[in-house]
């Protein structure tokens, strides 16, 4: 009878050993995903902000033009006020082409976070199907 529990205790001791390192597994993916979402999370923040700040910027120059900006380039001479009005026609489209290229980044951004995401849980259930098995 001795033989047949010393086998069993042996196999207890395997899978409890197995079972301590599936969960030292899931530990670590876990801190690894949390990591990554607050680096997404941070990410995505900034680039909100950015594009607040341009948005911002954006409206304060198309008040600008309409309220300060016209009149004056009017009352200057045409050839100077082309100038100034083209620049600030210029200035608003690279506003707007940074605007949306930053909106893109964080489109992609989101989409590589959500990527992340799906990989690591399912790293992470594959992590604690090793540790049933």
């Amino acid at each position: 009878m001795s033989d047949t529990r010393q086998p069993s205790f042996e196999l207890v001791e395997t899978l409890r050993q197995e079972r301590d390192r599936a969960l030292e597994d899931a530990l670590k993916w876990r801190r690894r995903y949390e990591i990554e979402a607050q680096q997404r999370r941070t990410e995505a923040e900034t680039a909100d902000r950015t594009i607040r700040n341009l948005r911002a910027e954006v409206q304060q120059l198309s008040q600008m033009g309409s309220t300060v900006v016209r009149p004056v380039l009017t009352a200057i001479s045409s050839d100077s006020a082309v100038s100034d009005q083209q620049y600030i026609t210029l200035e608003l489209a690279r506003l707007a082409q940074s605007r949306d290229e930053l909106a893109e980044a964080l489109a992609q951004e989101q989409q590589q976070h959500t990527k992340t995401r799906e990989n690591l849980i399912s790293a992470l259930g594959e992590a604690l199907q090793r540790g049933k098995s």
